[in-house]
């Protein structure tokens, strides 16, 4: 428990994930290529025992980063996003200007006037397809 100036105690965050970088992941996966896995983990992460719930869960990250190993060793040799955590595509977080939105808002329209169902996914195509 914290203390507090005035009194009050506040319970600590227990959020304790952690996004490891590129150059990280691709460092992990060269080391797995000629080891085990629990060598692996001891080695990056000493403090997880083998057979517990956390070392089964780091298993399955590795595995998953293994899947996904062409876009790590990319990402991870560029100076520019080594140490980046997380990846976001060109035009993931674009804003729409006031006009967009309403063009989207007529174009659903328009199809729900001739009949055609309208499911939730085209709307963020049409935006995707608008803010390139």
């Amino acid at each position: 428990m914290r203390v507090s100036v005035n009194g009050k105690s506040k319970k600590p965050h227990r959020h304790k994930s952690v996004t490891e970088t590129f150059a990280f992941r691709a460092a992990v996966l060269a080391f797995y290529d000629t080891h085990t896995m629990p060598k692996l983990v001891d080695t990056f992460w000493s403090g997880i025992e083998l057979r517990s719930k956390a070392y089964t869960t780091k298993k399955r990250v590795i595995l998953r980063w293994k899947t996904e190993r062409s876009r790590i060793e990319s990402m991870a040799a560029s100076s520019k996003t080594a140490n980046q955590k997380r990846f976001r595509r060109t035009g993931a977080a674009k804003t729409l200007s006031g006009d967009a939105e309403q063009d989207i808002l007529d174009w659903v329209m328009a199809l729900r006037s001739h009949g055609m169902p309208v499911l939730a996914k085209m709307p963020h195509l049409e935006a995707l397809d608008i803010a390139q």
